[in-house]
């Protein structure tokens, strides 16, 4: 009887982490997280500045879970889409990024305040041991993607394919939040549409690394 009365406190316990979380990383976007204060956490997740303390030591935690959010909603769902695809391999990948790009540009754009946040601070979050597993499981997933396409031979093998796709992700993320963060700085990008640019990126790093 104790365990479960344990494991009813631990599913609520859970649950009003992830509302805190949730509410965390909404107001992380919409004001950067630097600016936002833990009392208008605490209000947009309507509970008390005490409660939000009992779930999390500080601003920074709460960042480093909001970024692992970002990620589950973001790359995450793709890679597992195309593991589970037997034809889908490496261009699949690429191009995922492109379509995360027009639906959920808030992947790119919190990306990037929590990088320049997160490295900051003098001391890196306890959460920031979790956020590197997930990032090594993804690269452990992008590598099974990768083997597809060394299996069938459509990929150069005069390179570091594992390398490669590592700076190529880099630079279509960096692209992308140049274009989601801070948009047309001159008149002349205006001439461009965003997401074709980014698609001529991704065709390009693609392009470069298949057998001709």
């Amino acid at each position: 009887m104790e365990n479960q009365k344990l494991t009813g406190r631990e599913k609520k316990r859970n649950q009003r982490t992830q509302i805190v979380i949730k509410a965390s990383y909404k107001l992380f976007l919409e004001k950067k997280i630097e600016s936002a204060s833990i009392q208008e956490i605490a209000d947009e997740a309507e509970i008390g500045v005490a409660s939000v303390y009992r779930y999390f030591t500080n601003k920074g935690e709460m960042a480093v879970e909001a970024a692992i959010l970002s990620w589950e909603s973001g790359l995450n769902p793709l890679l597992e889409k195309i593991l589970s695809e037997e034809s889908s391999g490496i261009a699949a990948l690429m191009n995922g990024y492109l379509d995360i790009f027009k639906e959920n540009p808030d992947f790119f754009r919190y990306l990037e305040d929590f990088d320049n946040y997160i490295s900051k601070l003098e001391t890196p979050p306890l959460a920031m041991e979790r956020y590197e597993k997930m990032l090594i499981r993804q690269d452990e997933m992008i590598n099974s993607i990768l083997q597809k396409d060394v299996n069938n031979g459509t990929l150069r093998t005069d390179i570091d394919i594992m390398a490669y796709l590592n700076m190529a992700g880099q630079a279509v993320i960096a692209m992308a939040q140049k274009l989601v963060n801070r948009g047309n700085v001159v008149s002349h990008d205006e001439d461009y549409d965003p997401s074709e640019l980014l698609k001529m990126l991704v065709e390009t790093l693609y392009n470069n690394i298949i057998k001709e």
